[in-house]
């Protein structure tokens, strides 16, 4: 088990709107991957929200597509299979 520590105003999607700001990059033309609570909202609020196979059942829920574990070379797969150019 572990924990996460973060600021009271920050989360992994506010860090990614931030960097989306910074980079002039559209929300919709982000992929987050995750596979636990504090990734919920990152996925949720992403272009495209990928759940890990071995991720908690609310997190598959609200992701556009569900890969294989991240013991199976899930986000390889997803990187492989739909980031192609």
């Amino acid at each position: 088990e572990g924990a996460d520590i973060v600021e009271k105003q920050a989360s992994k999607a506010e860090g990614l709107k931030r960097l989306c700001d910074y980079y002039g990059v559209s929300m919709a033309d982000t992929v987050a991957f995750g596979d636990s609570m504090n990734d919920y909202e990152i996925i949720q609020q992403a272009g495209i929200g990928v759940a890990m196979g071995n991720a908690e059942e609310d997190v598959k829920k609200i992701a556009n597509y569900v890969c294989e574990s991240n013991d199976d070379d899930g986000v390889l797969y997803v990187i492989d299979q739909f980031m192609r150019d």
